[in-house]
């Protein structure tokens, strides 16, 4: 069986998007940041608020029933704000793609 895919269950990694990637060191800095991508109509936001939902709890910072909570919330708000799933997916996309983009990668690379 493979690895779970959900932050939550993986420890280190969770710890690494936390202190690294997203630079939360402490529950308040958690939730200072799901709260703030939640509150955003982009896609790529309410992912990232998941995210952090998810892997706050996989590195310590919040327990799985706050994670839970949290994603439940971000989840019912996305649900009224975007049409379906697939708007949801499709704003994910062009968020992550533009992310990448002014993280220096090319048009060959983000085409694959």
């Amino acid at each position: 069986m493979g690895e779970p895919a959900d932050p939550g269950y993986r420890p280190d990694s969770s710890k690494t998007a936390m202190h690294e990637w997203y630079g939360l060191k402490g529950r308040a800095s958690v939730v200072k940041a799901i709260e703030g991508y939640a509150s955003s109509d982009d896609a790529y936001d309410v992912f990232r608020a998941t995210f952090v939902a998810r892997a706050a709890a996989g590195a310590g910072l919040l327990s799985a029933d706050e994670s839970r909570a949290f994603c439940k919330g971000i989840i019912a708000q996305a649900q009224r704000h975007f049409a379906d799933w697939d708007a949801l997916s499709r704003g994910y996309l062009e968020g992550h793609l533009a992310y990448r983009e002014s993280q220096g990668d090319d048009a060959a690379t983000l085409a694959t």
